[in-house]
């Protein structure tokens, strides 16, 4: 797979990778594995264009799009600009919107016109909001820094923003954000499952004086103290 995505990202749009033979060899202390590649021919991008359904002009869609003309077929770049495209629409609440693609090889001069076709499905709002994983810390503490709330209309990049401000709270090792179908067609839940990491700290210290003689010193911090995301130092 990874030989064949190699492939791709140069041009070769028509490569075929055959499965692995493994042959022993005659004392059986080795194999041999032979990987059969049929590589075409290297093509470059002759046009780039987008269908579907078109929310919003045609150069302000193909402004995102790094697959463009004159450059070798990259089959990463296709995936990024399908990304970057449905994000577009997921931000206006069509939390299914779908990006497929067309292309025409012109096998003549080695170049493909390329199109995105986009789909967008229908608008949906934020049904459930569920946190999981937060053992210590209050659900009000998260919900609070998180830029999506219930009833509210469907963004992708408002949830991405949603998982960095609880990352940078400093209280989890790990924060995953996921959706499913909610109620009815017209709504999504979201799950926020988080791990906890360890937010307390004990220091003890000695040392000695001229004025003072021996000095102890002590210390014990806790952040995120009772799970509202506060710190106590004593």
């Amino acid at each position: 797979f990874r030989s064949h995505l190699f492939y791709l990202t140069k041009g070769y749009i028509h490569v075929k990778v055959d499965a692995p033979v493994v042959t022993l060899s005659p004392d059986k202390s080795s194999i041999d594995i032979t990987i059969s590649v049929s590589e075409g021919d290297s093509f470059k991008v002759n046009k780039v264009d987008v269908g579907g359904d078109l929310l919003f002009e045609k150069d302000e869609l193909l402004a995102l799009v790094e697959l463009q003309p004159g450059k070798v077929f990259d089959y990463m770049l296709m995936q990024r600009d399908s990304n970057k495209l449905s994000d577009k629409y997921k931000d206006l609440g069509y939390a299914n919107a779908t990006v497929s693609n067309s292309h025409v090889a012109n096998v003549d001069d080695q170049t493909v016109d390329f199109t995105y076709i986009i789909q967008k499905g229908q608008k949906v709002h934020i049904g459930r909001i569920d946190i999981k994983g937060n053992d210590t810390t209050r659900d009000k503490v998260i919900r609070r820094v998180m830029k999506i709330y219930e009833g509210d209309l469907y963004s992708s990049t408002l949830l991405k923003k949603s998982r960095q401000m609880i990352m940078r709270m400093g209280f989890f090792e790990s924060v995953d954000i996921t959706t499913d179908p909610g109620a009815n067609e017209k709504l999504i839940d979201v799950t926020v499952k988080i791990k906890e990491r360890q937010t307390g700290t004990f220091q003890v210290g000695a040392g000695f004086s001229s004025l003072e003689s021996f000095i102890a010193t002590a210390q014990i911090s806790k952040q995120n103290f009772m799970g509202h995301g506060q710190t106590m130092s004593i």
